[in-house]
């Protein structure tokens, strides 16, 4: 499940601004 949604994260967050930020806000 996972594998899938982290591909469509992979293809759409790069470009989503501030996405980087949040994501290392997050982890």
């Amino acid at each position: 499940f996972w594998g899938a949604v982290w591909k469509i994260l992979s293809k759409v967050l790069p470009h989503i601004p501030g996405t980087v930020k949040w994501l290392q806000e997050k982890v």
